[in-house]
């Protein structure tokens, strides 16, 4: 099992709804890719997270301010992922409108002129 699937199953198993985002989601509407060395992952928090990440071997640094969730999780195996944390209305919006665990746009046909 790679450590996308690994993650995805992490997820799925704690029910934490999340989308692909980044470079790699608007790669789906761009005319031509744009390159990255990570995959950003939009995600629900779940406190849990954290500590089952560690335990399959992820390496984490947990951004967050004093009281408060974590707002980006850097994650680092085999493969590079940040972890963006919904925590604004924006971006359980942006969770809400999410297919297939990719990020959306309205109308896709206007965004292909990218």
């Amino acid at each position: 099992m790679d450590s996308f699937e690994e993650l995805t199953n992490l997820f799925d198993e704690l029910g934490v709804r999340w989308a692909t985002a980044g470079a790699v989601a608007a790669n789906r509407y761009r005319s031509s890719a744009r390159l990255t060395e990570d995959t950003d992952r939009l995600v629900e928090w779940d406190p849990r997270l954290p500590e089952r990440m560690q335990t399959l071997g992820w390496d984490l640094t947990v951004a967050a301010d004093r009281g408060e969730p974590p707002h980006l999780i850097p994650a680092r195996k085999t493969t590079s992922v940040d972890l963006m944390v919904a925590l604004t209305d924006y971006h359980a919006t942006a969770l809400a409108r999410a297919r297939d665990h990719w990020l959306t746009v309205e109308d896709v046909s206007v965004h292909k002129l990218i």
